[in-house]
């Protein structure tokens, strides 16, 4: 969804700019030390479902990023065609899935502020699952759970580790 169909000068409001600054603000730091600070926690862990993970992120650093998300939230918007491409997406027989590493709070927000949500058979969160689309158990669970026969799936992805993650 982020960086694929959504624009993603969101998030990157959110996550490097947003946050570092409440962050430097509630730890008396620089803004440059905060970000050292966050880049430091999330370094271990990228590619994990605690990356993703709003509550997460509320334990390590004691900032809501519901709260922030709802202040910026004006930034969410579709790549340029993205939705053009879901209209024509749609002529097709086929069954249209949105899977998503976005915490599921985030993901409503941005899908009803966005409207895409309308183009999708089913929609899941990562969270949903338990794994994160970087795994190999992501990707089996999903399928188990939609019943797809992967030669007759098109995947699109802006993430390299979760294209090679769903192709295995």
């Amino acid at each position: 969804m982020d960086g694929t169909l959504l624009d993603l000068h969101f998030d990157d409001q959110v996550w490097n700019h947003q946050l570092p600054s409440q962050y430097a603000k509630q730890e008396g730091i620089t803004l440059e030390e905060a970000k050292e600070k966050i880049s430091s926690m999330m370094d271990p862990i990228r590619g994990t479902l605690l990356w993703y993970c709003f509550d997460h992120w509320q334990l390590l650093t004691n900032i809501d990023l519901c709260a922030i998300e709802n202040e910026v939230y004006n930034l969410v918007g579709p790549r340029p065609g993205a939705e053009d491409f879901l209209i024509r997406l749609s002529d097709y027989p086929a069954t249209t899935v949105l899977a998503t590493n976005a915490d599921r709070r985030s993901m409503e927000r941005k899908l009803s502020h966005t409207g895409l949500d309308k183009y999708f058979g089913h929609i899941v969160s990562s969270h949903d699952f338990g794994f994160a689309k970087e795994t190999n158990a992501f990707w089996s669970r999903l399928q188990s759970t939609l019943g797809f026969a992967n030669d007759k799936v098109l995947f699109i992805d802006d993430n390299h580790n979760v294209l090679r993650a769903a192709h295995e």
